[in-house]
């Protein structure tokens, strides 16, 4: 329909090769699955209370993707492993600190 109606059926189109460079991929290739799983522990973690339950699995495996990345480097995945294991020390000190704000609120409501 664009060549109807630009008066262009039945003709070529000219299409340049300006030796453009190739497109990069924009995001790096993780052939590590153990990182990925890593990560998906540590955003589960972030559900308040709920969480605390995924920190020492997001500990476990976070370790375990940093080991992969070590053995064959070539897999990817070493920042996010080890991005997963450090944040999710910072979630754990959140996530004690909501557990002890229920545990006090109520005790600080009784003596009032």
């Amino acid at each position: 329909m664009l060549r109807s109606k630009n008066r262009m059926q039945g003709m070529r189109l000219l299409v340049e090769n300006s030796g453009a460079n190739e497109m990069t991929d924009l995001f790096e290739v993780n052939r590590n699955p153990v990182s990925e799983i890593a990560w998906a522990c540590f955003v589960y973690s972030l559900v308040p209370y709920l969480g605390i339950l995924f920190v020492p699995l997001t500990l476990v495996i976070g370790v375990a993707g940093v080991a992969v990345f070590l053995r064959r480097p070539s897999a990817g995945g070493g920042k996010l492993s080890a991005a997963s294991v450090v944040l999710s020390l910072v979630v754990i000190g959140v996530q004690v600190f909501l557990w002890w704000l229920l545990y006090i609120i109520p005790e600080l409501g009784r003596t009032i």
